[in-house]
């Protein structure tokens, strides 16, 4: 167990892996972020939303805090924020407080860099929001997540056979569909 309690959050690792180093665990938690962050799965997760009649525009609002908070900010969507209030003095015992000179002008090219890359990463999503309600064919959108699932499909899939509960459940399922399809 990390010693560190200020590490106990998220974003980082705080027990050993039988089988990673912390690095590579931390990498692992990084890339899945940046994958399901790309903007390829951004349009994806918005034409769903187009096809499904959900609010695109207001997803894509929702989409850029979320997907920059661990790219930009460093840090788990529900810690992050657009303006971050830093103060000098706000160090750990171990840590030397920075001069004056030094804090503030790292703060603030900080701050700068930040909101840069925010803009970026929201000017990116709107592009891809506008292209998508542009599209006439939006609605008629369907990939492997949106596929209703079939009959056949509770005998096949993992989803509906990986355990008894879930056999137990699709069997009910089918009780159900059975008894009110004669009324």
């Amino acid at each position: 167990m990390d010693p560190d309690y200020n590490r106990y959050d998220v974003e980082h690792v705080c027990t050993a892996h039988p089988n990673m180093t912390r690095e590579q665990w931390e990498e692992i938690y990084r890339t899945a972020w940046d994958r399901y962050y790309s903007p390829e799965h951004i349009e994806t997760i918005l034409r769903r939303a187009a096809a499904t009649g959900s609010s695109v525009s207001s997803l894509a609002a929702w989409l850029l805090p979320y997907s920059a908070s661990a790219s930009i900010e460093n840090v788990h969507p529900v810690q992050c924020g657009f303006f971050r209030l830093k103060r000098r003095r706000d160090r750990r015992p171990t840590f030397p407080i920075e001069p004056v000179w030094q804090f503030y002008p790292k703060y603030v090219k900080d701050i700068i860099r930040k909101h840069i890359a925010y803009v970026r990463r929201g000017l990116a999503i709107q592009r891809i929001k506008h292209r998508i309600q542009k599209d006439p064919k939006r609605t008629s959108y369907m990939d492997d997540a949106l596929t209703p699932v079939s009959l056949q499909d509770t005998e096949v899939l993992a989803l509906f056979t990986h355990s008894e509960s879930a056999r137990k459940a699709v069997h009910h399922a089918r009780k159900v569909t059975a008894l009110t399809q004669t009324r």
